[in-house]
């Protein structure tokens, strides 16, 4: 800025748009905080076992912003899809998928370790009722397979997940929309 010569009606403009932009990764940041306190806050959550999962949960918020912008725009000839899209911003329609996605990471984690039909039972409930409230889900699973779009979007799409956890969630997700119909 000292290089440049500005005149005071355009130091305040970019004072003003730098200001905004801050203000916008502060509000971003707040959100992400406030959707960690409300997976805390949820009965029957161990506090515990959600620690055990914060730094990934976070990251997943933090992330989410991105990942929908590139979504709208993959998808941007889709007009079904873009309007699911569109759900992912309403913070109520978050609240709910935080709290499934708490759930089904729950479930894998107790189904690798026990492995018993009980927990993958509860597992395939926990993805039917994602797939109920976001049908366009298996759109973006079958992006998992797509290589131009991995390489284009990896660093935007990799995940902390535990690698077992991981691959767990994959299975199931496959398994399921190969069981329910590929609804494409």
């Amino acid at each position: 800025m000292t290089n440049q010569k500005f005149n005071n009606r355009e130091l305040l403009q970019l004072q003003k748009q730098l200001i905004e932009k801050k203000q916008g990764e502060l509000i971003d940041k707040l959100e992400v905080i406030t959707r960690m306190e409300r997976l805390y806050n949820i009965e029957g959550i161990s506090e515990e076992e959600l620690d055990e999962f914060a730094f990934i949960m976070l990251d997943l918020f933090r992330r989410e912003k991105s990942q929908i912008q590139i979504w709208e725009e993959y998808f941007k000839g889709d007009k079904e899809i873009l309007k699911e899209i569109k759900l992912l911003h309403d913070p109520g329609y978050k609240e709910k998928m935080d709290r499934e996605i708490w759930y089904l990471i729950q479930a894998i984690r107790d189904t690798i370790h026990t492995n018993d039909y009980t927990s993958r039972k509860k597992a395939q409930e926990i993805l039917r009722e994602m797939d109920n409230l976001f049908p366009a889900g298996r759109n973006f699973l079958n992006l998992v397979d797509d290589n131009h779009f991995l390489a284009r979007y990896i660093h935007e799409f990799t995940n902390y997940f535990p690698e077992n956890i991981a691959n767990y969630i994959y299975k199931e997700l496959k398994t399921y929309y190969e069981n329910n119909g590929n609804k494409e």
